[in-house]
Order: C-alpha cells, then sequence, then structure tokens
C-alpha cells in the first residue's frame, strides 16, 4: 500500500499530528511563506519537513531572517487566539 497523498498544509500538519495552536501557526506561516506552491511543497515532502519542525518546536531555529519575520507576526496574532495557551512562544 503506497503512502497517502496529502495535497495541503492543513492536511500535512493533521498528518503528523500537530495540535490545534501548532496545526494554526504551521498552516499560516506555509500560506504566508510558500503562498504559490503548497501542492508542490506537499508533494516533494518539503511540507511534512516542516510539520514536523513545528511539531518539534523548532520553527524558528530552522527559519531563515524572512521566516523568523513572519513568525514574529503570527506569534502577535496567535496571542489573540483562543486556543493559544498550551503554547510555549519563543
Amino acid at each position: 500500500m503506497g503512502a497517502i497523498k496529502m495535497n495541503t498544509y492543513e492536511e500535512v500538519g493533521k498528518a503528523v499530528g500537530l495540535d490545534e495552536a501548532k496545526q494554526w501557526l504551521y498552516v499560516e506561516y506555509m500560506k504566508t511563506r510558500w503562498a504559490d506552491s503548497e501542492a508542490e511543497k506537499c508533494a516533494v515532502g518539503y511540507a511534512k519537513e516542516w510539520a514536523e519542525r513545528f511539531k518539534n518546536n523548532r520553527e524558528v531555529e530552522c527559519s531563515d531572517s524572512i521566516g523568523q519575520s513572519v513568525l514574529r507576526v503570527l506569534f502577535k496574532e496567535l496571542s489573540d487566539k483562543p486556543f493559544q495557551s498550551n503554547l510555549e512562544i519563543k
């Protein structure tokens, strides 16, 4: 049996087992950072690689300066979300 094909960042994040807050952060990050290549990033495994980074709290250290700028904005937005309480924001 082959691997399950995932076409969206939402599907990838759920498959990796991200909690609600990390799922939101991951999807928003990916859509902001690579908005025009979602299907491609999912098909080649890059989206899963990033989902694993988010799951293991490595999104900041693995991001370049552009990605870290995106994360700073998203962390501020996350503080207004009802599920932010279990997420450690660095």
